[in-house]
């Protein structure tokens, strides 16, 4: 971590920095453009790192119910009569 942190325009004047410089520049850049950035640092394990979820449970109802159906309201009956003629 470095002890001072130079302003985003002074390292684009000097086109000399480390990489948590140009960090801070590119956060400074997307900030500005309305994204919700953060430099961060530190260490992290690999499965937050790569976004593997392979092993967490899966949030939504899996178990299938048959559903029925219901007439739609906006189709006539004399509608239906000729749909099904067509099909057959």
């Amino acid at each position: 971590m470095p002890s001072n942190i130079p302003a985003p325009a002074n390292v684009l004047n000097w086109q000399d920095a480390d990489s948590f410089d140009f960090a801070i520049v590119l956060c400074s850049l997307l900030l500005g453009v309305g994204y919700d950035a953060y430099v961060v640092y530190g260490t992290a394990p690999k499965e937050i790192t790569t976004k593997d979820e392979s092993l967490m449970d899966c949030p939504f109802d899996l178990s299938y119910e048959k559903h029925s159906v219901e007439p739609d309201p906006l189709v006539d009956e004399d509608e239906e009569k000729t749909a099904k003629k067509k099909i057959t």
